[in-house]
């Protein structure tokens, strides 16, 4: 019986990266030994001698696996979470310089609340672009705890107000959710902002995201009106290595991104990303045409576009405000793309319209490259400018 099942194969070096935990053949001695076929005693304690030693050394292989397996995962979540905070910090740079250090020269030399401090503290943080409203707001949660907790230390107060900023920015810390994607497809991401703003750009960074995720990806020119905005989706699909549905300029919008929407379909395509018109916000006809895209889809399903995505530049300030403002009133914006980040000291802009809207922020972008797209991670951003 033991010759039959070659217990001594056990004893053969295992490679952890196959994991060979040989569970059949003890499943199989346990059945032989606990419905008593073997009758001899002098065997039946070397074959539990033998069970004992297999379940053994299987153990230890399981636990030096899943140590040195737990060991790499962690050495490569640590180096990518630093390469991350690298680029975070960086590309944060100008925002940090006029938010955190306006903020240490109040805080530097006091140690007691005096008459003056709130005060300062209300300044810099409208120099630092989180606008009027969210910093009424914050300034008046600070007095409130300063006489409900009895405080006089300037060091309690610089941490309720990164508390409540970060509050702030965690109610709209909402990543795009695919999780009914394999029921249905595509997943229709509209991408609508001003001219300027960076949507080309954030459609080839979106695209080259959803690829690295092992995504199938299409692209519809859906900005008709000019032609370098078909030819530049073309060119990124062309990068990139994915289809694009386009026409010639002057065709109807709508229709294009319709047409996309089939296509996609049909070819069971995961990520359907269409261009619109960089449109102002003042511009009662392009606007029009972004009310009749949504209808359009709407009719077809109306769980679609499954995201409006809103691109802005954080460089343009409180404006901002404005532009979300009137794209919102128009179609649903579901989401927000921060672009130009990594170029501007008013990134404090992002308090001000995650405070204002509590639209979810999906992604910032850090630069030009590629690659310079993160998913919006709330508390990454409260730690880098402070």
């Amino acid at each position: 019986m033991l010759n039959l099942l070659k217990i001594n194969t056990i004893k053969k070096k295992i490679k952890f990266t196959e994991i060979y935990f040989y569970f059949d053949i003890i499943n199989n001695i346990n059945k032989i030994y606990n419905k008593n076929y073997i009758k001899n005693n002098k065997i039946k304690n070397k074959f539990l001698f033998y069970l004992k030693n297999i379940n053994y050394n299987v153990n230890i292989i399981k636990k030096n696996f899943y140590i040195n397996w737990k060991n790499k995962y962690f050495i490569y979540l640590k180096n990518k979470s630093n390469f991350l905070y690298n680029n975070l910090y960086k590309g944060l740079i100008k925002t940090r310089n006029n938010f955190k250090y306006g903020l240490f020269k109040i805080f530097k030399n006091k140690t007691i609340i005096d008459n003056n401090i709130i005060y300062k503290i209300e300044t810099q943080l409208l120099m630092a672009d989180i606008g009027i409203e969210t910093t009424t707001k914050i300034i008046s949660i600070i007095k409130k705890k300063i006489i409900k907790n009895n405080i006089y230390n300037v060091k309690d107060i610089y941490i309720i107000l990164k508390n409540e900023l970060n509050l702030i920015l965690k109610s709209v810390e909402k990543p795009l959710n695919l999780e009914n994607l394999i029921f249905k497809k595509p997943f229709l991401i509209i991408i609508v902002g001003v001219n300027g703003v960076g949507k080309t750009t954030t459609i080839g960074k979106l695209t080259k995201y959803y690829k690295n995720l092992g995504k199938s990806v299409l692209l519809a020119a859906g900005d008709t009106y000019r032609v370098a905005a078909i030819e530049q989706i073309q060119i990124l699909g062309e990068n990139n290595n994915v289809p694009v549905i386009l026409k010639n300029l002057g065709a109807d919008s709508a229709y294009v991104i319709y047409e996309a929407l089939m296509a996609a379909r049909f070819n069971n395509i995961d990520i359907l990303i269409a261009d619109t018109a960089g449109r102002l916000q003042n511009n009662k006809i392009l606007m029009d045409e972004l009310k009749k895209i949504y209808n359009l889809l709407n009719k077809i399903d109306r769980n679609i576009p499954n995201e409006i995505m809103l691109i802005l530049d954080a460089s343009i300030g409180q404006n901002a405000i404005y532009q979300t403002s009137i794209f919102n009133n128009a179609v649903p914006i579901n989401g927000i793309t921060l672009t130009k980040l990594d170029g501007t000291s008013k990134g404090g802009v992002i308090f001000s319209i995650a405070n204002k809207f509590n639209i979810p922020i999906r992604f910032i972008s850090l630069g030009e490259s590629i690659n310079d797209l993160y998913v919006f991670k709330s508390k990454n951003f409260i730690e880098t400018i402070f």
